[in-house]
């Protein structure tokens, strides 16, 4: 079997995309265990009772330009590991096509916040400016309780996810407590800002809140 040299360059370039994925995925910190979710078994991820699973996996896997026009993508339920699976497998999705992308720790990106020793080798606005960049951030296992009024870190997060709202680049995050059925007034407190916490009034929103034109709710299985 002769094979034509168009046919060994078409398979180069192929190669070299593919390289050039991974090499993505590993920039965005994704894990090599995670960067290669099949739509199947992202499917098998899914809390079936929560919403129909296979149009949850239409949306993601088949239609990123409509997930891209989402604010938010919102996970809970489950446990940690099928969280971050969900998540990381949106994230290397949406970095398929063509967008640049990036995953942090919520606890770590809350430490940082926090903390005002700038001794420590990184200055607290420069990461706020470079997560604001990103056509798509991962924010994971954000936990409220953690939060601490008396420090600033809820006002960087609500000072990147706002400045990331108004460009239109969407933001994933994972939530380590369910969101639980919540009353109107408490939504409607929710969407106005009162029940504002330590934690900022996005990420207070995010897990209070439900599905809207601009978040995107996804829950899975223990």
């Amino acid at each position: 079997m002769n094979i034509s040299n168009e046919y060994i360059a078409q398979r180069r370039r192929v190669r070299q995309v593919a390289l050039a994925i991974l090499e993505r995925a590993k920039e965005a910190n994704i894990p090599d265990k995670y960067s290669r979710i099949n739509k199947d078994s992202f499917t098998q991820l899914l809390y079936p009772e929560f919403k129909n699973i296979n149009l949850v996996a239409d949306f993601v896997y088949n239609t990123p330009e409509k997930m891209l026009k989402k604010d938010f993508v919102v996970i809970d339920g489950g446990s940690e590991e099928n969280r971050l699976r969900v998540g990381f497998a949106i994230l290397f999705k949406l970095i398929i096509s063509d967008k640049n992308g990036l995953y942090r720790d919520c606890g770590e990106l809350w430490h940082k916040f926090q903390n005002i020793n700038f001794n420590e080798g990184f200055n607290r606005n420069e990461i706020a400016e470079d997560l604001k960049d990103y056509d798509v951030l991962f924010i994971g296992e954000f936990d409220r309780k953690v939060f601490n009024p008396h420090f600033e870190s809820s006002s960087f997060f609500d000072e990147i996810l706002a400045d990331r709202i108004n460009n239109s680049r969407i933001t994933i995050v994972s939530l380590v407590n369910p969101i639980e059925d919540v009353t109107k007034t408490q939504e409607e407190k929710a969407a106005s800002g009162e029940l504002v916490s330590s934690c900022g009034k996005y990420l207070t929103r995010l897990s209070t809140g439900k599905d809207s034109e601009s978040i995107y709710r996804i829950r899975v299985k223990i």
